[in-house]
């Protein structure tokens, strides 16, 4: 029965499927779009001068200095992390990882926002868990940024 059918025929029917599957789809799903692509209203809509008339939401300034501090907070979990491994291997008191841990806070201070804290904390408290002999709770490491 289907040897009468060529690959060709087959392929022609599914494209014809596929195409009228999809006009319905765009049809039933996106009809103002399909007015505006065919020039029925006009665009930009009513009240809007042009797309390029809103502000953008940060400017070239305010995206170089986050993309500053993101380098700056890996290489400060990178520097914690060593921290935390020559801690181990030293066997250094809760005491003295904390005071490792506080001054290097201190060379990266502007990290302190609570952009970046809550996530460096939460590093500094699952690498002492698995790295380091020595447990840190996230609130002994939220202190160290404030002294």
């Amino acid at each position: 029965m289907f040897s009468a059918y060529t690959w060709m025929d087959y392929l022609k029917i599914v494209s014809i499927g596929g195409l009228l599957y999809y006009a319905f789809v765009a049809l039933r799903y996106y009809p103002k779009e399909i007015e505006n692509l065919f020039g029925r209203k006009k665009w930009p809509p009513h009240g809007v001068d042009s797309i390029q008339s809103a502000p953008d939401a940060y400017t070239h300034a305010e995206v170089a200095v986050a993309g500053s501090n993101l380098n700056d907070a890996e290489l400060l979990m990178g520097e914690a992390k060593d921290l935390i491994t020559r801690g181990q291997i030293n066997q250094v008191t809760k005491a003295e990882l904390l005071q490792g841990l506080q001054q290097l806070f201190s060379s990266h201070f502007q990290l302190g926002s609570p952009a970046f804290r809550g996530a460096i904390n939460e590093f500094i408290v699952s690498e002492s868990e698995s790295r380091g002999n020595v447990r840190l709770t996230e609130e002994e490491v939220d202190l160290l940024w404030t002294k």
